[in-house]
């Protein structure tokens, strides 16, 4: 049986910034207050319209915590890592051990991992 669990982000809802209502820029600063954690996919924080809204300046992305992350292409690192290259120091990748080893084996000479 599937069950939806929207009715537990009726709790959350005045600290989301929706995609698709993303201030203009120079905004973005100023919705996000003083916020020490984003969540949001790696797409979203890929995504060039977030780029757009100053989201580089505003909030630099210093440690990322990927889920499930053997489930996404090694290519799909890239525009994070490029995007906040400067500024990331951690990027910490949690999913089951058995397949986390096989990403780490990919991405670990690309990027310097034990």
């Amino acid at each position: 049986m599937f069950v939806r669990h929207e009715h537990l982000y009726e709790q959350i809802v005045k600290n989301m910034i929706v995609s698709d209502r993303l201030p203009k820029t120079g905004g973005l600063k100023k919705a996000l207050g003083d916020s020490q954690v984003i969540l949001c996919t790696l797409s979203m924080i890929s995504y060039p319209r977030l780029q757009d809204t100053g989201f580089v300046n505003a909030v630099p992305v210093i440690n990322v915590i990927i889920d499930e992350a053997s489930q996404i292409e090694v290519g799909q690192y890239v525009p994070l890592i490029k995007t906040f290259g400067n500024t990331l120091r951690k990027l910490c990748f949690v999913g089951d051990d058995k397949q986390c080893e096989s990403l780490l084996s990919r991405l670990g000479p690309e990027l310097n991992i034990q």
